[in-house]
């Protein structure tokens, strides 16, 4: 048996618009102001990502395509890895 219930007329949390809700979590008169206010969240949470984390975003990763930022514990290996990266750049080393 299906139920009738009356909501009150709200105001959309987007547009300001009044409107009569269909269910009790509605917050937006339309799909259209959902979406947009979903869109203007995300816009104002990337923003806030980014200046939390400029620094972190535009750090240069250091080291070359075959040479990591990070040593290779086995010596001898590290000195193969680094001769050739100097043969494929081609820098001579005196």
């Amino acid at each position: 048996m299906k139920v009738n219930i009356k909501y009150p007329k709200s105001k959309c949390a987007y547009c300001g618009k009044e409107y009569t809700k269909t269910h009790n979590r509605q917050t937006y008169c339309s799909d259209k102001c959902r979406k947009h206010a979903r869109q203007e969240k995300r816009r104002i949470y990337d923003s806030q990502y980014y200046y939390r984390n400029r620094k972190r975003i535009h750090q240069r990763r250091k080291g070359t395509p075959t040479i990591g930022p990070t040593p290779n514990p086995n010596v001898e290996r590290e000195a193969e890895i680094v001769r050739k990266e100097v043969e494929r750049i081609g820098l001579h080393i005196f």
